[in-house]
């Protein structure tokens, strides 16, 4: 009985491990959303990034929603001293 304990406790250890591979630096992620079979996330940074995946393990970076600097002219009416760093994106 020991012996499948710990049998069952490495299962989840290596899958755990396994579910980490692949691109994982992004910050304040959005929902993940699928369309076309191609999941989206965005997340935050000094730009709002996207990455894209097939299976939900290997990411890829796909093209920045706003170009590097730029950002729509709105922002700076609504967020004080915007500095180009977004947070928290949402999708929908």
């Amino acid at each position: 009985m020991k012996t499948f304990t710990l049998f069952i406790i490495s299962l989840f250890v290596c899958l755990s491990s396994y579910a980490l591979q692949g691109l994982t630096g992004i910050h304040d992620p959005s929902t993940i959303i699928k369309r076309n079979g191609v999941y989206h996330v965005f997340g935050t940074g000094a730009q709002i990034y996207h990455l894209t995946s097939t299976d939900l393990i290997n990411w890829t970076t796909a093209s920045m929603v706003f170009a590097s600097g730029t950002w729509p002219s709105w922002i700076n009416t609504y967020v004080m001293d915007f500095a180009g760093t977004f947070r928290a994106p949402e999708c929908v």
